[in-house]
């Protein structure tokens, strides 16, 4: 029996013209000038709070915003917010984030502020010690559920305060997991992991009777018949290839949707001047500072949206490139023994006036 589907698809170029085109139409201004407003008003309320006290409540807020719209100002209060729950080690390492973004932004006197902040925590950090008695080659660590890398093996780690499970587990071994609490400033806590106990008795009879037979081989088969279509190898690497084109196009369009993004957030912050850097939306609230701050974040968007560009013009390239290369692979497979009886498959291309065209056929 014989089966041919034909059909036609739009060229190459029509097809990166829609995938743009749908790209435009997916994303927009309104919804990034949406998510900044709603950061900015979290980050006020949460400063009302802190301001009367409420830490607990005022760092959910704070971290939500951080989340809608990365600021250096944010950060900085979140850090504070942390220090004033407790969470000492959250709060340390956000510092240095802080100092380290406020270097690159030129900002010496903030940073100058997360560095003496991140300082005088130190003496107050706890430490989590995890020690490995046999790290396997497929052994994971896991603290509160979070894999810990064999980096991190034997060292001290600053953690917060609270009660930490260290699970360890590997393929064949019998899990292992013990509950540690962390709760006194300044001391250091360790843990250590035993070799884990196997599953199951190992059993090795390699060329022993009884062994099953190699898949593919039964019956004395050859591995490959020439005359069956289509090689499996050519079937992987055309597959392989159209997996990258795909993975290159989806890159393409969420770094397109983050430029446009970043572009949008850095317009909402300063609009005014030649050069669009006078920022004066909040010269009507008290303490205004002449928008050095929006100024600050404006470069960082900028500086986010043209890398943003940048790795979604590459992402494109790398698609395309994948994708033609899979249909290359599929275009060109042998079509095999004509005078066969066994089943074949044949992908033939076929073109015509501004598209391409394939055609799918087959027996069996």
């Amino acid at each position: 029996m014989k089966w041919r589907v034909f059909s036609w698809l739009p060229g190459w170029r029509t097809g990166l013209r829609l995938a743009v085109l749908a790209t435009l139409l997916v994303s927009g201004p309104a919804g990034a000038q949406s998510t900044s407003a709603t950061a900015r008003v979290l980050f006020r309320e949460a400063r009302k709070l802190m301001d009367q006290g409420h830490f607990e409540e005022a760092c959910p807020k704070l971290e939500e915003s951080l989340r809608l719209d990365h600021g250096i100002g944010t950060q900085f209060n979140l850090a504070h917010c942390w220090e004033k729950t407790g969470r000492t080690a959250s709060a340390w390492g956000l510092f240095l984030d802080v100092a380290s973004a406020a270097s690159g932004a030129g900002q010496a006197k903030r940073e100058t502020a997360a560095r003496q902040r991140a300082s005088a925590l130190e003496a107050q950090l706890m430490n989590l010690v995890i020690e490995v008695r046999q790290p396997l080659p497929d052994l994971a660590i896991h603290r509160g559920g979070e894999l810990v890398g064999r980096g991190a093996w034997g060292t001290p780690m600053p953690v917060d305060p609270g009660t930490y499970r260290i699970e360890a587990s590997a393929p064949g071994r019998r899990p292992w997991s013990k509950e540690v609490v962390v709760q006194v400033p300044g001391e250091t806590v360790s843990v250590s992991v035993p070799a884990l106990e196997r599953e199951y008795e190992e059993i090795a009879s390699a060329g022993a009777s009884g062994d099953p037979a190699p898949i593919g081989k039964a019956g004395g088969s050859p591995d490959h018949d020439e005359g069956q279509g289509m090689s499996t190898g050519r079937i992987v690497t055309g597959s392989l290839f159209a997996a990258v084109g795909v993975a290159g196009v989806v890159t393409g369009i969420v770094y397109g949707l983050k430029s446009q993004s970043e572009t949008a957030k850095a317009e909402e912050l300063c609009v005014g001047g030649p050069s669009g850097t006078v920022c004066d939306r909040d010269s009507d609230l008290p303490n205004f500072d002449g928008g050095v701050q929006e100024r600050s974040e404006l470069e960082e968007h900028r500086d986010n949206a043209s890398q943003a560009q940048t790795i979604g013009y590459i992402g494109w390239g790398v698609g395309v490139a994948g994708l033609a290369a899979s249909t290359i692979v599929f275009l060109t497979a042998p079509s095999g023994d004509a005078g066969s009886d066994s089943a074949r498959l044949r992908l033939t291309p076929g073109f015509r006036a501004g598209l391409l065209g394939t055609t799918l056929s087959g027996s069996f």
